[in-house]
């Protein structure tokens, strides 16, 4: 069954067609259908549906996803889709670490249910980044000029940025204090 073939059965009325097709997607899909689903995602009016891809999306454990995700949240006028796209993000076995600075430039100036998403993936890739990107991600932050909302949540990453940065400097002391002993 090809692509095309997939969306229309998506489309269909029967709650058991739609539950089928994307366990058929999930059991024997392959990636070349992200982008499909991402752009039926943009179209389509049934909100069960979408959410059924949204859950979808964030179980796939193929990094090819990634780029197809990114390029719809940059793409996309639709706030509601980029809010759940984000979400994939941070709910995905994928690693989307690469993509800090994205993520920060969409707390600063993004509406705040997008910013709350930005956040969250921040918060979640902290620890998968190593020492200059924390501190990339920290002067991209201290850049922005925000509301106090969003200052808010930038000020809640710099926190976890420092107290890495701090746990850090413990552990060395630490292990320099059980080699001088």
């Amino acid at each position: 069954m090809n692509n095309a073939d997939i969306l229309k059965r998506l489309d269909s009325k029967d709650p058991k067609i739609i539950k089928k097709t994307l366990d058929d997607i999930k059991s024997n899909g392959d990636v070349s259908i992200i982008s499909s689903l991402l752009n039926y995602l943009e179209n389509s009016k049934d909100e069960n549906v979408k959410e059924s891809i949204i859950i979808l999306l964030s179980d796939i454990k193929r990094t090819e996803i990634r780029e197809n995700i990114i390029e719809k949240i940059k793409s996309t006028d639709d706030t509601n889709l980029k809010i759940s796209l984000l979400r994939v993000c941070w709910e995905s076995p994928v690693d989307f670490s690469n993509y800090y600075l994205f993520f920060s430039e969409l707390l600063a100036n993004e509406n705040f249910m997008i910013a709350f998403e930005a956040h969250t993936n921040l918060d979640e890739i902290l620890v998968d980044l190593n020492s200059n990107q924390r501190e990339e991600l920290k002067n991209s932050l201290l850049s922005y000029n925000l509301s106090k909302t969003q200052n808010n949540l930038i000020s809640h990453i710099i926190s976890q940025i420092d107290n890495f940065i701090e746990d850090i400097v413990d552990e060395d002391t630490v292990i320099e204090d059980a080699i001088i002993q």
